[in-house]
């Protein structure tokens, strides 16, 4: 089965090279790239300027949300399999290969594990307060929720599913709720990791987990319309995903990694729950 891995860019000049290059030197036998950027400049393009003869690349002339440009790529794409992925994951030679074993023997959304690039203090807070529940560990699972950064699945069932929905940031969310609803399952493969390579500050990091939260309480699969209740619940949640994490990360063997940058951790679950906060005052 051929697999096209599509792949959004927006400012990504910093590690648009080295993702491309990790994703060329797959050792599964039928695949193509394709690049969506919209960025305002020409770096992305100018970092990819030995490889564009080995894949699809597109410079749009405006700016496109990434399920937007996930969704412009998938026209050009010819193969029975998509892979959505990011312009900051460096994958393993064998992550395709994986990750399609992984499909022929589950069907449904297939979801690789994500494992933080470098040892930076700051990057690793963000990554386990982002990426708690994908954090590879020893077990195979069923899991709700597909991130798009690591997500396979058939061009058939992503247009069955009704693809990723009006939403500009929570594409993957909506979709990982259809297919469940559905009753399709999305199976989580921690044999089929990837690095991300975090590049946010600190700021940018609050502010995203901000504005997340007020976006996933705005889907109509996830939120919940009655205030009081809501807002009461806001304390209980922040513990919910503090011991969450807490848990993943023993389960990945990082519980040192956990206790170290739990400042961060707790700062990016409390923005998290400031921003379900803007969305029940507003109701």
């Amino acid at each position: 089965m051929k697999v096209s891995i599509i792949i959004p860019a927006y400012n990504s000049h910093k590690t648009i090279a080295r993702c491309i290059e990790s994703f060329l030197s797959q050792d599964y036998y039928s695949f193509e790239i394709i690049v969506v950027d919209s960025s305002p400049n020409d770096l992305g393009s100018q970092e990819l300027e030995n490889v564009k003869d080995k894949i699809q690349y597109f410079k749009l002339n405006k700016r496109m949300f990434p399920f937007e440009a996930r969704s412009y790529g998938l026209n050009y794409a010819s193969g029975d399999l998509i892979v959505h992925t990011d312009p900051d994951i460096y994958a393993p030679s064998s992550w395709v290969n994986e990750m399609v074993c992984s499909y022929q023997k589950h069907g449904g959304i297939i979801c690789g594990g994500l494992r933080n690039f470098g040892n930076n203090w700051l990057n690793w807070g963000i990554h386990i307060t982002k990426f708690d529940l994908w954090l590879p560990s020893e077990k195979e699972k069923s899991i709700p929720i597909c991130p798009s950064a690591v997500m396979l699945l058939s061009k058939r069932l992503f247009d069955e599913l009704g693809g990723f929905g009006d939403s500009e940031f929570m594409g993957d969310t909506w979709l990982s709720l259809n297919a469940i609803e559905r009753r399709k399952q999305i199976t989580f493969n921690p044999k089929a990791w990837v690095y991300h390579h975090h590049i946010s500050t600190f700021s940018q990091f609050l502010k995203e987990r901000y504005n997340r939260a007020y976006m996933f309480r705005n889907l109509p699969k996830c939120g919940t319309y009655n205030s009081l209740k809501g807002l009461l619940n806001l304390c209980p949640r922040l513990i919910k995903l503090m011991l969450r994490s807490f848990w993943m990360c023993f389960n990945a063997r990082l519980l040192a990694t956990y206790f170290l940058t739990l400042p961060l951790i707790f700062a990016g679950h409390s923005a998290w729950i400031a921003g379900e906060l803007k969305f029940y005052l507003k109701q």
